[in-house]
């Protein structure tokens, strides 16, 4: 994940990174990112990465992760996030006002998903290594 950040500016320079490059880095993103602040945070900051990641999980196969996300997107108004990072945050905010929180998302992602997306993504990544500089 280092190596992947650095190549492409943390992010800045996303387009310089092949497609299975792109991929590991968004389901790695969205990997640090949960472990460390959770998903709120997550989407707070990078929700404008969450169709990259959302695609990134369906070429990678990962069902349970998907499954994860979708329940994600459920709980924004109309189940669908904006791709606006400004939107994102006022609907969160809005959101936590209102009792929404992530906190059973975030169970099921450490007790059903995370071992199974990591395993998934190492899989991924051992059958691409040609696309990894």
């Amino acid at each position: 994940s280092t190596h992947l950040n650095e190549l492409c500016a943390y992010g800045e320079q996303i387009n310089i990174l092949s497609e299975p490059e792109r991929t590991v880095f968004y389901i790695n993103e969205f990997i640090e990112d949960v472990n460390s602040d959770g998903i709120s945070h997550y989407l707070y900051y990078r929700g404008d990465h969450f169709r990259k990641l959302f695609a990134s999980v369906i070429e990678m196969n990962c069902s349970c992760c998907l499954t994860l996300l979708n329940m994600i997107a459920k709980k924004f108004p109309r189940g669908k996030i904006p791709s606006n990072i400004e939107k994102i945050q006022n609907q969160l905010e809005s959101m936590a006002d209102h009792g929404v929180d992530f906190e059973a998302v975030e169970r099921i992602y450490y007790e059903q998903v995370e071992a199974e997306l990591v395993k998934t993504l190492l899989s991924y990544i051992m059958n691409h290594m040609d696309s990894f500089r």
